[in-house]
This record gives structure tokens, sequence and C-alpha cells, in this order.
């Protein structure tokens, strides 16, 4: 052992950085269904759209479409970036909107049963997503992100 107080250290340093955190492919999974569950509400929507009568109606269909893609974009963004606060804003829009949504469902499957089943597939990819985004490995993933931030 050096009793030298001032000899270098005998450890090997390194450079200080952490080592890059690889991307699940569990989330990669979920940020491809969410973009594919988008593109499904907005054929959804267009297909509704055969019953709008007058041009408000087609406006305020357009500005929703509009806001509402925006809006889960940026969520699919903050998602594949590893930003914590998209996945709890994605389940707590889920949350908020399943058992609504649920009922309506329920009611239009005898009305339009094409439609409802699109509806209810988009339902299921968003579950799923929630799923794949809340278990291992894509939640340690999401903590460790927010770890290092």
């Amino acid at each position: 052992m050096n009793e030298n107080p001032y000899a270098p250290p005998t450890a090997a340093l390194g450079d200080g950085r952490l080592a890059p955190i690889v991307r699940p492919a569990r989330v990669k999974l979920a940020v491809n269904i969410q973009w594919a569950s988008l593109i499904l509400s907005f054929v959804s929507a267009f297909w509704q759209s055969g019953a709008l009568d007058d041009a408000a109606q087609w406006g305020g269909l357009a500005l929703g479409i509009l806001i509402g893609g925006a809006l889960y974009s940026w969520f699919i963004f903050g998602v594949n970036g590893g930003r914590n606060w998209a996945r709890i804003a994605l389940l707590i829009f889920f949350l908020i909107g399943a058992l609504p949504g649920f009922l309506e469902l329920y009611k239009s499957f005898g009305t339009a049963p094409l439609l409802s089943a699109l509806a209810l597939l988009e339902w299921v990819m968003e579950l799923y997503v929630l799923y794949l985004l809340f278990t291992e490995p894509a939640s340690s993933w999401f903590r460790e992100r927010k770890r290092r931030q």
C-alpha cells in the first residue's frame, strides 16, 4: 500500500458519463400501436361524418380532429421520449373516458355495428398500450429516464 498522500488513485476512472438507456421493445411496440390507433380514430371520425348535415357540424368535427390528434400525437412523442408524464396522462384520459365510452359503445352496437367494432378495437388497443407501458421492462425504463433528468 502506498502511503504517499499525493499519489494518483489506483482505481480505474471513467469519464463520468452514464451508459445510455436502451428503449425497450415494448415501448416501441406501444408507440406503433398508438400511431395505428390514432389513424384508426381518424378513419372512424370521417366515417361518422356522413351523418353530418351542415357546415357548423363539419367545422366542429374538423376542429375536434385537429385538437384531439395534436394532443394525442404530443402524448405519443412524450411516451417515445421516455416522459413519465405522458404515460400517466394516457392512463388518466383512458380512465376518464372508459366508463362513458364503454356504455356508449354498448348502446351503439345495435345501430352501427361496424363503427362500434372499430371503437372496440381502438379501446382494446389503448388498453394493451397501457399494459405495455406500465409493466416491466417499460416501467423501469421510465423510472430510470426520470431519475437521470
